[in-house]
């Protein structure tokens, strides 16, 4: 692929790995709601369990954009025959997989015996995170333009 082609490479196949991202945690949501009862386990699960999951995804958050910050630096800096496209889609996607670890603490706490309320507010945190960490045009840009001035 030529750098031409490279610099002006759409990021279709970023986008749907985000748009199916989008759609794990309603699928997590629908199946929790029709088949979860007979799945969860009877009993509160422990607040000390609840409370320690919360602080993790509040760390959580920024640990994450300091790794995506640093991977992306990386991705301009390091060389090597791997194209921009592919650099940008594993930093992309260990960004969003942080989102969906979220979702599944959500769901593994309802399962535990926690109510509904708190899977829905991370599911959200979820979501909030696969917002904050989307694919962005301006940042693959750079990657490709910081490979092209390495060359």
């Amino acid at each position: 692929m030529t750098k031409d082609n490279q610099a002006h490479q759409s990021l279709f196949g970023i986008w749907a790995l985000y748009v199916l991202m989008l759609l794990i945690p309603v699928g997590m949501l629908v199946f929790i709601q029709f088949y979860g009862p007979q799945y969860r386990l009877s009993g509160p699960s422990p607040v000390s369990l609840r409370s320690v999951l919360y602080l993790l995804v509040i760390i959580g958050f920024p640990l994450t954009n300091l790794l995506r910050h640093i991977m992306l630096r990386l991705n301009q800096t390091m060389p090597g025959s791997k194209p921009a496209y592919r650099r940008y889609t594993q930093t992309v996607l260990v960004s969003l997989l942080f989102g969906q670890l979220v979702a599944g603490l959500g769901g593994m706490l309802y399962l535990k015996g926690d109510n509904f309320d708190t899977l829905v507010i991370y599911v959200l945190l979820s979501y909030l995170a696969l917002f904050l960490y989307r694919p962005k045009q301006t940042e693959f840009q750079q990657i490709v333009n910081q490979l092209n001035s390495l060359e």
